[in-house]
């Protein structure tokens, strides 16, 4: 017997006929005590299969809400073998199960949401919920992605998922864990950001002590042309920062559509700036200076940045 696509129940494999046996020794994946799923259920698998024993008090939570939901985690954080994080909301008792992490809460603020036809909760409340175990810039990059409006949207897929305004109101009337911390990410959130690696280097360009860039414009000639759509820039001074990712160096029609876009930038008398990954990790002063001597040459008269920025 080949083992079934969708998730289910040990009583169910026993009524469709699947013998004891079959169920303990037979090719199927074991994710949870009375469940059973393909072989080697991947995240998602394991989410349809909790889905059979879920109460309608309960929904998928904390990171693996935010798995549903897109947000930008490390890696080591929403992999296929973390545990499942699943809240029950206000009646019934947090879910106690070898693999999940059971949570319950009593405010009035969360709701339930359908996300891909998982019961989640709702995209603030995941926010919130990972106060405790992101960092800062973490936190800011997941908020980032929440009230981001990409330059192209789905139709099956409205954006942004909740705006600064809602983000605000709800930090202020909330009274759970992580409160201070969620709250100083919220500081530092901004619309415009793409990706987690614009968030960060755009914190680190401010904890140098350099102005606040813009994020994510667009660019035009003097004949009112698009150029493009650059990461941060400074309009009054005429520089642009880009995060330069593994994307644009192993992709040969991205590599060569970035110098033509650039060359754009540079005959427009932009001062164009790239920084890797390499520049965000340990001292980022030479990257800070090498943004202040294109600040300087446009006309900026700001203090200038420290010479170490660990």
């Amino acid at each position: 017997m080949h083992p079934p696509i969708q998730p289910f129940t040990v009583a169910q494999g026993l009524a469709a006929g699947v013998t004891p046996y079959e169920l303990r020794a037979g090719p199927y994946g074991k994710p949870y005590v009375g469940l059973r799923s393909v072989p080697n259920p991947t995240f998602f698998d394991r989410c349809a299969a909790l889905l059979l024993i879920m109460r309608p008090d309960e929904c998928l939570s904390h990171h693996t809400a935010a798995v549903l939901w897109g947000v930008p985690l490390p890696t080591a954080k929403c992999n296929d073998g973390t545990p499942i994080h699943i809240t029950t909301v206000r009646t019934g008792r947090e879910r106690r199960i070898a693999g999940v992490v059971g949570h319950r809460t009593i405010d009035p603020a969360v709701s339930i949401v359908s996300r891909y036809g998982y019961p989640t909760v709702d995209p603030i409340t995941m926010w919130l919920s990972l106060a405790g175990s992101l960092t800062h810039h973490e936190l800011v990059a997941a908020a980032d992605y929440l009230v981001q409006v990409p330059e192209f949207c789905e139709m099956r897929e409205p954006r942004p998922f909740v705006n600064l305004d809602r983000l605000r109101h709800r930090l202020e009337i909330y009274r759970g864990p992580g409160k201070r911390r969620a709250a100083l990410a919220f500081v530092d959130v901004r619309v415009g950001s793409d990706s987690p690696m614009e968030t960060l280097l755009r914190l680190k360009i401010q904890t140098a002590g350099l102005p606040a860039p813009r994020l994510n414009q667009v660019i035009f000639d003097q004949a009112g042309q698009r150029l493009g759509r650059v990461d941060l820039v400074y309009p009054e001074w005429r520089v642009i920062v880009e995060y330069d990712g593994d994307q644009h160096r192993t992709d040969l029609r991205q590599y060569e559509h970035d110098i033509d876009r650039e060359e754009g930038f540079r005959a427009e008398a932009w001062s164009y700036l790239r920084v890797r990954a390499r520049h965000l990790r340990g001292d980022f002063a030479p990257t800070a200076q090498r943004i202040e001597r294109a600040l300087r040459a446009g006309g900026w008269l700001g203090t200038s940045v420290r010479r170490s920025l660990r």
